[in-house]
């Protein structure tokens, strides 16, 4: 029995907790600098995948006002998300938390503005209906972060 216990917290420091971790970095961070590092990744990888989309797509767009129209949605977007995570981070009590807010909106919102045009450059390359065409923009956003919840 004793030799069972060192055994099982061996197996889940080994093999459960790094499974995890592989899921959602940031949450085994054991300081606020160290949340605010992680969460500086995710949101230069949310950018480089923004950035890759963004290039492609325009690059696949022929006309060029379809070119500016996008240029210029972009550039509306960039403001939105900035607005908002300002917004997000002004919530926070105190300014540590203020910091981790804002960069876990703007990971979170960029990652979400790439899977959007992730979809639209599909549908430029493919011609087909986008998937999420049926759902509200707030479920497909949430089902990011919640994909165990059905949604009826």
């Amino acid at each position: 029995m004793v030799l069972k216990l060192p055994f099982l917290l061996m197996f889940t420091v080994l093999f459960v907790f790094p499974a995890q971790a592989m899921t959602s970095s940031c949450d085994y961070a054991d300081s606020t600098s160290s949340i605010q590092t992680c969460l500086k990744q995710n949101l230069e990888i949310a950018q480089n995948k923004l950035n890759e989309i963004y290039e492609t797509l325009l690059d696949n767009l022929e006309a060029e006002d379809k070119k500016q129209e996008l240029n210029d949605l972009q550039q509306t977007w960039l403001d939105y998300r900035d607005q908002e995570c300002m917004w997000e981070a002004s919530q926070a009590p105190k300014p540590a938390f203020k910091a981790v807010s804002e960069l876990a909106c703007m990971a979170t919102v960029t990652q979400n503005r790439a899977n959007l045009l992730e979809a639209a450059s599909q549908d430029v390359d493919e011609d087909t209906t986008r998937q999420y065409i049926d759902n509200p923009r707030w479920e497909n956003a949430l089902s990011n972060d919640h994909g165990n919840i059905a949604w009826d």
